[in-house]
């Protein structure tokens, strides 16, 4: 099984100053085999975290996940005024989403192989000798 996407946790994340908010930059290496399905799962499960952070506030926080040649960029934008406990619960959510996408693939590919090894065996078990080959 391959390595799961992650960032280094000593170098992420960089922060971007833009005046009013301030972008967030995790870096994610390696690349997923299936990057579709990866990036579906990690949007999904990103987007839950953070709505779980924000909570009932009126603060933006909002969301980008790029593919690049040798890396995923994910940029996480909060307001410039984010405290470093708001900040803090940010980097947990794409911790845990990172994390959970992960195990969803995982999980996910796993459970589609036992059922296909449940078609084959049927196949075998019910086609005659001459269609199986």
């Amino acid at each position: 099984m391959a390595d799961r996407p992650f960032f280094e946790p000593k170098q992420a994340p960089r922060g971007v100053y833009r005046g009013d908010v301030c972008d967030l930059v995790y870096d994610i290496t390696p690349l997923p085999e299936n990057r579709d399905g990866w990036l579906r799962q990690f949007e999904k499960k990103l987007e839950g975290e953070l709505a779980h952070v924000r909570g009932d506030s009126d603060e933006e926080t909002s969301a980008r996940v790029a593919f690049e040649p040798s890396k995923i960029t994910c940029t996480v934008t909060v307001d410039s005024f984010a405290t470093v406990d708001e900040l803090t619960k940010v980097d947990d959510a794409v911790f845990n989403a990172l994390s959970n996408a992960g195990t969803a693939v995982e999980y996910g590919a796993a459970d589609l192989e036992y059922k296909l090894e449940q078609v084959r065996q049927r196949r075998r078990e019910n086609w005659p000798d001459e269609q199986y080959r």
